[in-house]
């Protein structure tokens, strides 16, 4: 019998607890860590590989010894869903840091999660060929970094529902536009690199997204609305530090009749008639609202606020501080 055992292999990294452990190893239990990617260094490793433990995450940290990795994804590898390459930037061999254990991995094709950053094209073009069951990937490539995808040149990626992207434009938008499946899009890290031209052929080919996310994002007012126009699925929109405008936010409310959580923070365009077009045209679907504002914006006013809350009183507005994590 398979069961997945839930807790936190960092604490009992550190605490050593081997009576529960052997407990769960009689049972042939997989390991789920709580933490999700607290498995990283050397020492975790060899503390796994000394009482053969299975995981199904497993982070390359950069203090992680590459023979230990090796030798536990050989063992263990098919276990291995989810898999995480986190490289110090100032590594010299950082975009290539961890791909002979990644590669291991993905012998089993069990992989279904991979975050990646500061990989090299080479390096992402051998994992988009070998990944097969790949569903959510999140990579970083250099802006400055030359070339492009050849071993996947024609390849559709049937199997991505989630992005996390970051750098490189050329490279992003030929991933994105190769995903046609694609519910999750997070484009935080990569508003000051894609044109309004790029966003709408975004929009224009992923119109089945639930998810879109696009920090600190400067583009046209009619960018905004095509992609309301295109993207009527969404249920999730984040536009935190966008130039947004009311007409934009608008069409958003016409348009978007699943639209469960938007975040408008810091958005120094909108006024009060934005929050007009939310109550008129949201009151069905729309659960969470972020508005707080920073940087002397007063455009909104609170009694705009109070009013908004007294038409949608299901609607929970957020006027406090969301961090997000660019990457």
């Amino acid at each position: 019998m398979q069961d997945v055992a839930r807790l936190d292999s960092a604490f009992c990294v550190k605490s050593d607890r081997p009576t529960l452990l052997s407990l769960l190893m009689s049972a042939e239990c997989i390991i789920e860590t709580q933490t999700k990617w607290s498995i990283f260094s050397s020492r975790h490793i060899c503390w796994l590989l000394k009482r053969a433990v299975k995981v199904r995450y497993f982070a390359i940290g950069r203090n992680m010894c590459k023979k230990l990795g090796l030798e536990y994804m050989k063992k263990y590898g098919a276990h291995v869903t989810s898999l995480k390459r986190n490289p110090h930037f100032l590594q010299p061999d950082a975009d290539s840091f961890g791909m002979d254990i990644i590669k291991e991995a993905y012998k089993y094709s069990r992989l279904v999660s991979l975050w990646c950053v500061n990989l090299s094209i080479p390096c992402l073009d051998d994992i988009l060929a070998h990944c097969p069951s790949l569903q959510e990937l999140s990579f970083s490539v250099s802006q400055r970094a030359k070339g492009e995808l050849t071993a996947t040149k024609y390849k559709v990626f049937s199997s991505i529902t989630d992005l996390r992207l970051f750098g490189n434009s050329k490279i992003v938008l030929d991933v994105i536009l190769r995903c046609p499946n694609l519910r999750k899009l997070n484009l935080n890290n990569m508003t000051t690199h894609l044109t309004d031209s790029n966003l709408v052929t975004i929009a224009t080919n992923c119109r089945h997204l639930h998810s879109l996310e696009l920090l600190e994002v400067t583009c046209s007012e009619q960018t905004y609305i095509t992609i309301a126009t295109l993207c009527t699925d969404l249920v999730e929109l984040n536009l935190y530090g966008s130039t947004v405008t009311d007409r934009a936010v608008e069409r958003i409310a016409v348009n978007l009749k699943q639209l469960r959580r938007l975040d408008l923070q810091r958005c120094r365009n909108l006024t009060n008639a934005a929050l007009h077009s939310i109550a008129e045209h949201c009151a069905s679907t729309l659960e969470s609202l972020w508005l707080y504002q920073s940087n002397g914006n007063n455009n909104i006013t609170s009694d705009a606020v109070s009013t908004l809350r007294s038409k949608l009183p299901d609607l929970y507005v957020h006027e406090e501080h969301r961090q997000w994590v660019l990457f």
